[in-house]
């Protein structure tokens, strides 16, 4: 699903954004901010490769230039939104500094650190002469998760993640398995809010430049396999409830019901007979004087 603002909406559009044909991107949060972005990472690179088309352009060096932009386009908002009131601009900001009074130059420069922008992340994924990576930029900061083996980001990216870690997936898992787990990773993550139904997927590797998109049909067969064992899944669950409350019930309830008894104390005196019986229910109604109280 993607977002725009304050709004949310499912487009008949892909959310996987190449950038070569061994590196793509997929993006989560403001569509305007990942569009603006992407527009300035896929010039440059394709500057780089005009210029050297035999050199291939490695995954980090994509998302450090994503990185740069980000930080581009947070200094562009922030002037207009701070700087350009004041007839400002960053240039005579720092040309004028000296003449802003320290309490308003000290509050500029902290308006301009603490400038909030749209939440954005984005997945890069792709194959260089180095082998396949994994990398995740968000709101700026980049991290590497070759060795992690997988990365969510968005909306439900936490139920994609637990899907993923309770499958056991890793770098090494093979692509069969790795089609099945990552599908159900994003089926799980459709139970938050913001998550569309539609999936889109490609595959890269293990040669350099064979990234390809996986077929429609393909897709929707593994959706129909997913329906499939989610249905099983639910019925197997269904039958152990029932054997576990048979289990918690057999383990609660006594087999017969218990009986109430009243034992001699060992001095031989009388519960009755004012002295202390800790553990007997005190005796209710009318005393009958005619049978034994030890009885």
């Amino acid at each position: 699903m993607l977002t725009a603002g304050d709004i949310q909406f499912q487009p008949q559009a892909e959310k996987l954004w190449t950038i070569t044909n061994s590196i793509v991107c997929m993006v989560a949060g403001d569509l305007a901010v990942q569009t603006e972005i992407y527009q300035d990472v896929y010039r440059e690179v394709g500057e780089r490769i005009k210029s050297d088309p035999t050199h291939w352009q490695t995954v980090k060096s994509v998302g450090e230039i994503y990185v740069k932009y980000y930080f581009a386009l947070r200094s562009k908002r922030a002037e207009a939104a701070i700087l350009a009131p004041l007839g400002l601009s960053k240039e005579t900001y720092i040309d004028r500094q000296r003449d802003l009074s320290p309490g308003l130059s000290s509050k500029i420069a902290t308006e301009l650190l603490n400038f909030s922008m749209p939440e954005v992340g984005v997945i890069i994924a792709g194959r260089d002469e180095l082998g396949l990576h994994l990398y995740v930029v968000e709101n700026g900061e980049i991290t590497c998760r070759d060795r992690v083996g997988f990365a969510a980001i968005g909306a439900g990216y936490w139920h994609a993640n637990s899907q993923l870690m309770f499958a056991g997936h890793t770098a090494g898992t093979s692509g069969q398995r790795a089609l099945t787990t990552v599908f159900a990773a994003k089926k799980r993550a459709e139970v938050a809010p913001g998550v569309g139904t539609a999936t889109d997927m490609f595959m890269i590797g293990p040669n350099l430049g064979s990234y390809f998109t996986v077929d429609e049909t393909i897709v929707e067969n593994l959706g129909n396999l997913y329906r499939k064992y989610t249905e099983q899944s639910e019925a197997l669950f269904t039958k152990h409830e029932g054997e576990v409350n048979e289990y918690i019930k057999s383990i609660t309830q006594p087999a017969t019901s218990p009986v109430q008894t009243i034992t001699e104390p060992a001095d031989g005196k009388s519960p009755t007979d004012g002295s202390e019986n800790r553990g007997v229910p005190a005796e209710t109604g009318p005393k009958d004087e005619s049978k034994d109280s030890k009885t």
